[in-house]
Parts: C-alpha cells; sequence; structure tokens
C-alpha cells in the first residue's frame, strides 16, 4: 500500500484508483447473455448430431475424450500443452 498504491495515486492522480465494480443487474444481464449463447451453441450441436447420429455423435464423443485426456495430462505437466510462455532470459 504504502510502496506502490499510494506513490502511483500520487503521481497519476484519481486515474489510479480502481473502478467500481460493475452493477449487480449489469453482471446478472452478462451471465445470462453468456448462459443463452451456451444453451444456442449447444442446441446447434444437438441439432447437428441428430442430423447425422451414426457418424456425428461418435466422432463427438472421441474428440471430447481426446480433449479430457489432454486436459488431465496438462494439470501435472509444467507448462501445459497448447500453452506458450512468451521468451525470457534469467538474470543472475
Amino acid at each position: 500500500l504504502a510502496n506502490d498504491i499510494l506513490p502511483n495515486i500520487r503521481r497519476n492522480g484519481p486515474a489510479a484508483v480502481p473502478l467500481p465494480p460493475p452493477p449487480l443487474e449489469k453482471v446478472g444481464t452478462r451471465l445470462f447473455n453468456a448462459f443463452s449463447n451456451q444453451v444456442q451453441k449447444n442446441l446447434g450441436y444437438l441439432q447437428e448430431d441428430l442430423s447425422d447420429p451414426f457418424n456425428k455423435i461418435p466422432k463427438r464423443i472421441s474428440a471430447q475424450t481426446e480433449t479430457l485426456a489432454q486436459e488431465a495430462k496438462n494439470v501435472f505437466l509444467e507448462t501445459p500443452e497448447g500453452l506458450t510462455e512468451p521468451e525470457y532470459a534469467v538474470i543472475r
């Protein structure tokens, strides 16, 4: 507080003060929109799957199984697969 926040406020003025959280109604609206989008996406997947259930459903299950296996492996990796780190140099 004394070493970073207060000096930052002194240098940058009121712009350095964090903004208050958004109103609860905006948060609720955002959550509802995210939920609605997810439901629409899942209904789209379901419609696709039902158009050719003997081919699409096994492919989807296979893809989800592979994704789940990769996520389980990533839990134990120092750097998860697919995550790129920025270049850096160790300074001693």
